[in-house]
């Protein structure tokens, strides 16, 4: 606009709804996550499927809230894969994750 100062900022108006919210996760993501705890599972075999899941699970669930699920799957993976790789770490050597150093598995984590 003419003589209106430019600064750098996005416009925004008030009266404009804030467009569609994603509901909860649905099949899609569910089956995407599914492939998360193969995927984990073949990456840690020393590991049971239950605790593997279950890992993944809790940490699934911290993004209950998300309003955009596109990347929902690739972030419980990535968080779980650490959660995972420090706990089968020996006690000799520092976990990767700070967060879980004095887990002695997952749940005591948090995950």
């Amino acid at each position: 606009m003419a003589g209106a100062p430019d600064d750098g900022r996005v416009r925004q108006d008030a009266d404009r709804s804030p467009g569609p919210v994603a509901g909860p996760p649905g099949g899609e993501e569910e089956h995407a996550i599914g492939r998360v705890v193969a995927a984990l599972r073949a990456a840690f075999p020393g590991l049971s499927e239950p605790d593997v899941a279950g890992c993944v699970g809790r940490i699934h669930a911290t993004f209950a809230q998300a309003r955009v699920r596109t990347y929902v799957p690739i972030l419980v993976e990535r968080e779980a894969y650490a959660a995972l790789a420090a706990w089968r770490e020996p006690a000799g050597q520092a976990p990767r994750v700070s967060s879980i150093a004095t887990a002695s598995g997952p749940e005591d984590a948090g995950f």
